[in-house]
């Protein structure tokens, strides 16, 4: 008598799970994965669409803007998008290097006082990009002043703020001597 062939549903194709693991010792992408069979389909790229890429063009252009300003104003008023210049400034191994400092007398002492720019609760640099404003203003670092009395409410008042600098001479790249200390503008109370 003869055998009655599987129906179709029962037979092996190739795809059933009797023959997931038979690819000649070669695991499947999906196999790798943990999953059996040949594994997913690639995703579909979708392409962006015209408002999506009318914003991203004008946050660019503006980003560019506010950068583009601030470096010819020279200001670090949009920080972080700020003047550059001072990181990148290249320095002549013989010339002169600049470090910008505070100093005060207090009521009842003709002593100068050197203060630090966290005294005045502001960073240096922020008095290093207003220096030529406050050259024209000296009144400008009143504020200054009273932060620092505010700072020490022990001392005397401050009657005279400086904003000095401690010039450094090069040669070959290093300090040749020790440092011009230079008064660049003083605030005298009134």
């Amino acid at each position: 008598m003869t055998e009655d062939p599987a129906p179709p549903r029962d037979r092996p194709t190739g795809h059933g799970p009797e023959q997931a693991h038979d690819h000649g010792g070669v695991p499947s992408r999906g196999e790798a994965a943990g999953r059996p069979g040949p594994g997913p389909a690639a995703p579909r790229v979708r392409r962006m669409g015209p408002v999506g890429l009318a914003w991203r063009v004008l946050a660019m252009a503006a980003g560019l803007a506010v950068l583009t300003a601030a470096q010819i104003g020279h200001t670090d008023d949009f920080f972080p998008f700020s003047a550059m210049a001072m990181f990148a400034q290249p320095r002549d191994p013989d010339g002169v290097i600049d470090d910008t400092c505070l100093e005060g007398t207090r009521e009842g002492s003709d002593e100068v006082v050197p203060l630090g720019f966290p005294d005045a609760g502001i960073a240096r640099s922020d008095v290093e990009g207003n220096l030529r404003s406050i050259r024209k203003d000296p009144q400008q670092l009143a504020p200054l002043a009273r932060a620092v009395d505010a700072h020490h409410p022990d001392a005397p008042r401050l009657t005279s703020l400086t904003v000095c600098s401690d010039r450094y001479h090069l040669r070959s790249g290093a300090p040749d001597g020790p440092p011009e200390h230079v008064a660049l503008v003083t605030w005298e109370a009134r």
